[in-house]
C-alpha cells in the first residue's frame, strides 16, 4: 500500500472525496463539495479541474457521480437523475446526453460504453423498473437487468459502480449481492452474494425509510428484560421478532389505536 500526498492549494483543496478513478498513472477525484473532477499526476501534482457548477455553456447543477472513459478519451459527468456531460481528458466541453428515462444515480465506462445504475432510489418505470442499464458509447440504451423491487425502491445508501479487468461491478443493497456485466453478455449476472443470519423480512425496508423520522425504540417486556427490537411506525397490524433458530417469525401481539408498529431485531439493522 503506498501513499500519494496530494497537491493542497486554493486551487484544488478537496473537500469530500466521492470516487476516484487512476487512468493512465493520474488520479481522478471527485470532489462531492465541490461538484468537480480534479486531476493529479502520479505524484499527486494538481494538473487541471474538469466540470463546473452553473448554468451556462458546458456546466451542470450537481455531479452525482463521474467516470473516465479511456477507449474515447472522455471524462463523463453524471448530474444524476437526468443529463451526462462529457469532457475531453483536457477538460473541454463535448456535449451533453439526456438519460433522464432511465434515472441512473451512478455510472461507469466500459469498451463497449457505459453501465448506469438506478440504485434502487427511483422507480422510473413502474413494474418494469431495472437496477442496471446498459448505453453505447453515445448513450442510447442497449440493455436492462435485476428489476427493482417496489418495497425496496427507497436507498439509504449510494454503492459507486466499479471497473476491473473490463468488467463492471455493481452492489445491490437491496438484495446483499454484487452483480457484474462484462460487456458481451445480454444480462448481468451475480457474482457474489452475502447472506445474513437474520435479515430483515422482505417488504419492510421501504417503510422503515418512510417512517425513518418517527422511529422509537421498543422497551417492552421481552425474554431476560432486554428489547429485541425497534419499533417502526405506519406498518399497523405487522410485527416481527427474533426466532430461536436466527431467523424471524411473525407472531401475534395487540396494537393499541395509537401504536402502530414494526418490531425488528437488533441484529438485523
Amino acid at each position: 500500500v503506498g501513499v500519494v500526498p496530494l497537491e493542497t492549494t486554493d486551487e484544488c483543496l478537496l473537500g469530500y472525496v466521492s470516487k476516484v478513478e487512476v487512468v493512465d498513472g493520474n488520479y481522478y477525484v471527485l470532489d462531492g463539495q465541490r461538484k468537480a473532477v480534479f486531476v493529479f499526476d502520479g505524484q499527486g501534482t494538481f494538473l487541471r479541474r474538469i466540470g463546473i457548477v452553473g448554468h451556462g455553456h458546458g456546466e451542470y447543477e450537481r455531479a452525482s457521480d463521474f467516470t473516465v472513459d479511456r477507449d474515447r478519451g472522455r471524462v463523463v459527468i453524471l448530474c444524476g437523475p437526468r443529463e451526462v456531460y462529457m469532457y475531453d481528458l483536457q477538460g473541454r466541453f463535448v456535449g451533453k446526453k439526456d438519460v433522464s428515462p432511465w434515472l441512473v444515480w451512478k455510472i461507469a465506462s466500459c469498451p463497449e460504453g457505459f453501465v448506469g445504475s438506478a440504485e434502487d432510489a427511483t422507480y422510473s418505470e413502474g413494474e418494469m423498473a431495472y437496477l442496471f442499464y446498459a448505453f453505447d458509447p453515445e448513450f442510447h440504451a442497449r440493455g436492462k437487468w435485476v428489476g427493482v423491487r417496489r418495497d425496496y425502491a427507497m436507498s439509504t445508501a449510494y454503492f459507486p459502480l466499479q471497473k476491473a479487468g473490463g468488467k463492471v461491478f455493481g452492489f445491490d443493497g437491496a438484495r446483499n449481492a454484487v452483480h457484474v456485466w462484462d460487456g458481451q453478455a445480454d444480462r448481468v449476472r451475480t457474482a457474489y452474494a452475502v447472506r445474513f443470519a437474520s435479515p430483515m423480512p422482505g417488504g419492510m425496508r421501504g417503510e422503515k425509510i418512510r417512517g425513518s423520522t418517527l422511529v422509537c425504540h421498543s422497551m417492552g417486556p421481552f425474554p431476560q428484560g432486554r428489547a429485541e427490537g425497534i419499533c417502526i411506525p405506519r406498518a399497523p397490524g405487522r410485527t416481527f421478532r427474533a426466532a430461536s433458530q436466527g431467523g424471524l417469525q411473525p407472531v401475534a401481539a395487540p396494537l393499541l389505536e395509537k401504536l402502530w408498529h414494526v418490531l425488528f431485531p437488533i441484529v438485523a439493522l
